[in-house]
């Protein structure tokens, strides 16, 4: 499921990396940043969701560290797409109206709940009332031989009875609404289509940014990488 990425990037005369002429105003150069963004956090989302796909075709409900490793990646996509949709309501010349802004902040409002949960972890367990539910809530996923299957794997300690969300099965399209979800709380993340909308959302911006500023983006393949190496006086380093 991987996606081949042309890295962006904006050179200067001087050889230094940003917008094709530094001299532009800081607006201008505002814009080139964002794009930036977008380019580096579509590169990491589909990573993290490339690993998640890895992780998910040998997955097992006995292999307790893959579990581990699917969910570690899970929550890690919850960031990317908060990241994506804090960055998207701010791109200069985007208007909030945009229906392709609107639909991916719309279809993406759930990552927000699971955002703000982790983050103010410390304030769940320091409440009176603890919720009965796993601190890390818990993760489902399909059997990867059987379409039929699906796992929930409750992730902490459970108090007392508990309600379990799990993936859900579309019976009109016949199909899983997503092959891997996370819940708290009753609350439940759909992976697969979260991801897809902030991935289209991703493409329309890169696209609409270089219509926007079409013959001043000089496009380039690859990431620069800087070496240095120590060099002590006197002192021959072995190769």
């Amino acid at each position: 499921m991987s996606d081949s990425i042309e890295y962006a990037f904006f050179m200067r005369s001087n050889g230094f990396f940003g917008a094709k002429n530094a001299d532009q105003p800081a607006k201008q150069i505002r814009l080139f940043k964002f794009l930036d963004c977008i380019h580096y956090s579509l590169a990491i989302l589909n990573t993290q969701y490339n690993d998640l796909s890895s992780i998910l075709a040998k997955l097992t409900p006995s292999d307790s560290d893959q579990i581990i490793r699917a969910l570690a990646v899970s929550w890690s996509i919850v960031e990317s797409i908060h990241r994506v949709r804090e960055v998207a309501q701010n791109i200069p010349g985007l208007s909030s109206q945009a229906p392709q802004l609107k639909s991916f902040i719309n279809d993406t409002s759930i990552v927000e709940d699971f955002r703000d949960y982790i983050q103010h972890l410390r304030n769940e367990l320091a409440k009176i009332d603890l919720d009965s539910f796993p601190v890390w809530g818990s993760f489902s996923w399909i059997d990867k031989d059987n379409q039929e299957i699906c796992y929930t794997a409750l992730t902490g300690t459970v108090i007392g009875k508990i309600s379990v969300n799990s993936c859900v099965y579309d019976l009109h399209e016949r199909k899983w609404v997503s092959k891997a979800v996370l819940a708290i709380k009753g609350r439940v993340f759909n992976i697969d289509p979260c991801y897809e909308s902030a991935k289209q959302f991703c493409g329309f911006v890169l696209d609409w940014i270089r219509k926007v500023k079409t013959g001043q983006i000089n496009e380039k393949k690859g990431i620069p990488v800087i070496s240095a190496q120590l060099v002590f006086p006197n002192t021959k380093l072995d190769k």
